[in-house]
């Protein structure tokens, strides 16, 4: 805040000069001695705050410009509103990585298709879905290949699920780590009876995974036109 003295009749040599014969007559008329006139700049305009014309006995006149002390509290409002909206995405951000690595260790009690496991989650049993891939389903050709492939890995096993939420159906979506390191997920599709399941998965690791398979020519890639299942569900809704 910027403060310029009075001269002996209260005014300043600004007010002299660029004040109207109206303020002048005013200012002249409140005889404020050894008081200032208020010379301040607001990014939001012309014209004093009610904050400091609440609390100054300096005409209305002597404001040239919107009052700092009032800026500084729209300042101070607007820096509290946005330091309390970085708060809230970083507790968004936190707690949506803590439900990214939320992790349970359960057994697999039963496999109802390649991409599609049951396991218990304490006393609950949790259907789980293998997030990132998309597997055949059982009618076609590599669907039950595929199941007797993840029940060889999986059933009857404890093994640790990272899971990162839950789909429309209720199916927690995760990662299925086996009890030697491995994850079913990639295993599926390294073994060529899996899609990397691209529309809803950047895993790099899964796209590489499928290249080789499809290179190599194993599993399903060994039919030159495979269709993909979110193809063959799509064919059978539209009948």
């Amino acid at each position: 805040m910027v403060f310029l003295p009075f001269g002996a009749d209260g005014l300043t040599t600004r007010d002299r000069k660029a004040g109207s014969e109206k303020d002048y007559n005013l200012a002249a008329s409140t005889a404020l001695p050894k008081r200032a006139v208020l010379v301040t700049w607001c990014l939001f305009g012309a014209g004093p705050c009610d904050f400091c014309l609440r609390r100054s006995c300096v005409p209305r006149s002597h404001f040239r410009r919107q009052c700092l002390l009032g800026t500084r509290l729209k300042f101070t409002s607007i820096l509290f509103l946005l330091l309390a909206f970085a708060l809230t995405l970083d507790l968004i951000s936190s707690s949506s990585w803590a439900k990214e690595t939320s992790s349970f260790t359960g057994t697999v009690i039963g496999i109802t298709d390649g991409d599609t496991i049951k396991a218990l989650q304490g006393k609950t049993t949790e259907k789980i879905r293998l997030i990132g891939i998309d597997c055949p389903e059982k009618k076609q050709p590599f669907g039950q290949k595929a199941k007797r492939f993840a029940s060889d890995l999986a059933f009857k096993k404890t093994v640790t699920v990272f899971h990162q939420g839950r789909d429309r159906y209720g199916r927690i979506l995760g990662d299925v780590h086996l009890p030697d390191g491995r994850i079913l997920n990639q295993e599926l599709v390294k073994a060529g009876l899996a899609w990397w399941y691209r529309r809803y998965s950047k895993d790099q690791e899964l796209e590489r995974l499928e290249t080789e398979a499809r290179e190599a020519k194993r599993g399903l890639w060994a039919d030159p036109n495979p269709i993909p299942p979110w193809q063959w569900r799509r064919s059978k809704r539209s009948r």
